[in-house]
């Protein structure tokens, strides 16, 4: 009570801080980064947002509040805003926790303009920073996303490699090792590599049959662009087509990765750097169907209407809390 009545502003922002702190454990124990929570997530944030901006948040001295402010922009979907606050709290050089916490918020926010050059800076200067393990997995994850933007893909698949080697345990492998896989998968087609992307699904699934950490209305995960889901579903549908046991469910799998493809290749834009991969993907894909329906003598299966979320037999990243272009898991807090 003294410490208050001597300044009544700072026990202000302690006890602003301390309530966004509770807020940010709550949306990260509730999962609540999109489908049906993601009105409520909205909600606590623009509480939070309010609350920051009464207690002077904007242009406060206190660091840790501009931080936090920072993060709130940002999962708001005001990355621009968020980014001028958060380079300002680098600016400050605050103490390193602080300063990784605001590494890894300016980078997602990067990489949600398409600045992925300067994604992958703030990327490797948290790495710089951050001696937790499970943390550096989530870092090097993310850092592969940002590398995968610019087109560097041997670089994106070393820093995959790097982020499944600080996975220790079972449980590690079998969350925050299933998304990597997936963006490993991605990174290995786009390089030419379709055996090795579709072995890497493979791997996933071994540990989330049913893509429920990646297509799953709760998974903490999300496509940057957004167009991309539309491919790995492709790859994941082309994988179950060469291992599912029945004939007719490999027929259906064909069908439905020729579909997605072709989905994907007339959805992206124009400038996508890797539209002549999925090109070449479709044809590939529609070739090897006719071969196996020419060879099995299963007749064609017209795709169901309203399949389900993730193949029959599916398949950045992460602390609670991203791995972005191909899809990116929200950074740790």
């Amino acid at each position: 009570m003294w410490s208050r009545a001597r300044d009544p502003a700072a026990a202000t922002r302690a006890d602003v801080s301390a309530r966004l702190d509770a807020l940010r454990a709550k949306l990260v124990a509730r999962r609540t980064l999109g489908g049906e929570g993601a009105p409520l997530k909205q909600l606590y944030l623009k509480e939070a947002k309010r609350m920051l901006e009464e207690a002077g948040a904007p242009t406060s001295a206190d660091s840790g509040l501009r931080q936090r402010y920072g993060w709130v922009l940002h999962q708001l979907g005001e990355h621009a805003a968020a980014i001028r606050v958060l380079e300002g709290v680098l600016r400050d050089d605050p103490p390193a926790p602080m300063r990784v916490a605001a590494l890894m918020s300016l980078a997602d926010a990067y990489t949600q303009l398409g600045r992925y050059g300067e994604e992958v800076r703030a990327w490797d200067d948290a790495l710089e920073l951050e001696p937790d393990e499970s943390a550096r997995s989530t870092i090097f994850a993310n850092r592969g996303e940002g590398l995968m933007g610019l087109g560097n893909l041997s670089a994106a698949m070393q820093s995959y490699q790097s982020a499944l080697s600080y996975l220790t345990t079972q449980m590690e492998m079998a969350t925050f090792g299933v998304t990597i896989r997936w963006s490993m998968a991605l990174a290995a087609d786009r390089s030419g590599d379709l055996d090795l992307a579709l072995d890497s699904i493979r791997m996933a699934r071994t540990y989330d049959r049913r893509d429920a950490l990646v297509f799953g209305a709760m998974a903490a995960w999300r496509f940057v662009p957004e167009h991309d889901e539309i491919y790995a579903r492709g790859l994941g549908f082309w994988e179950t087509a060469r291992h599912a046991e029945l004939g007719a469910a490999r027929a259906e799998a064909y069908g439905r990765a020729v579909e997605a493809l072709g989905e994907f290749v007339a959805r992206a834009p124009a400038n996508d750097l890797w539209l002549g991969v999925a090109r070449t993907r479709l044809k590939q894909c529609e070739q090897e169907r006719e071969l196996f329906l020419r060879r099995s003598g299963v007749r064609p299966v017209k795709p169901d209407p309203s399949p389900p979320a993730a193949p029959p037999r599916p398949g950045p990243a992460p602390r609670p809390g991203p791995a972005r272009p191909a899809g990116k898991l929200p950074p740790p807090h």
